[in-house]
């Protein structure tokens, strides 16, 4: 997988780790953090193993 999409991903990550600060809803804040986690933690694995992650699977 190229890079461009982890550095879409690094681009995400750091435009709503921004957004969550200025937030005045707590719970606004702590949703925007949350995926900024999801996202921090799924460019280095697509770097590193070239696949994206499948968080759900439906069905066996």
């Amino acid at each position: 997988m190229s890079g461009t999409y982890v550095n879409r991903l690094k681009r995400r990550v750091l435009n709503m780790l921004r957004t969550a600060e200025d937030v005045d809803d707590y719970d606004l804040a702590m949703f925007l953090i949350d995926q900024v986690i999801q996202l921090y933690v799924r460019a280095p694995y697509l770097k590193l193993f070239g696949s994206r992650i499948r968080s759900h699977v439906l069905g066996n």
